[in-house]
């Protein structure tokens, strides 16, 4: 199957992310890690921070891989569970006719 439609919707549709909102523990976490992140720059020299820096924008991509990965099966799964429920539907008023 063809997903740059699910991935136009998923990667480039802006205003269905600006309504996902972090919750309370996700903002926590990032905080700690941006903890860590700023001692880490302090510590390391010019060349690591760059290191650093690539690391955390691959991880980055490959969550945002991730999440479209689940976005693309809920969405699968959303279509056969509606396929099914009209199916299901259907055949219940015909057997009622």
């Amino acid at each position: 199957m063809d997903d740059r439609i699910l991935r136009e919707l998923y990667f480039s549709f802006e205003k269905f992310s600006e309504k996902l909102k972090p919750n309370e523990e996700y903002e926590r976490l990032f905080q700690e890690a941006g903890g860590y992140y700023d001692k880490l720059f302090g510590i390391l020299g010019a060349e690591p921070n760059k290191w650093l820096d690539e690391v955390f924008i691959l991880e980055g991509e490959m969550k945002a891989e991730w999440g479209f990965t689940n976005f693309q099966a809920g969405v699968k799964f959303g279509l056969r569970l509606a396929a099914c429920a009209f199916t299901d539907a259907s055949a219940d008023l015909k057997e009622t006719e």
